[in-house]
């Protein structure tokens, strides 16, 4: 997995992909990361936490809104 980021990071230096290949790239890796977390942190047969769950999801959300804004990329 960590090999897989370095090798990403240099190839993301010397290729240039266009905006809706990185938009759809990024949006699959986040849902993936999305999807793993319901599968994994909240089971039915455990104590859920989906307030918890939920308010990360939006502070999340918000702040890449935030820095979306900020920072025009």
């Amino acid at each position: 997995m960590s090999g897989g980021i370095l090798l990403s990071g240099f190839f993301s230096r010397w290729i240039d992909l266009p905006a809706h290949v990185e938009a759809l790239s990024f949006a699959f890796v986040a849902g993936a990361m999305i999807l793993n977390i319901v599968k994994f942190e909240l089971p039915s047969d455990r104590n859920l936490h989906f307030r918890t769950f939920v308010l990360a999801v939006c502070s999340c959300g918000g702040l890449l809104l935030i820095l979306k804004h900020l920072l025009n990329f």
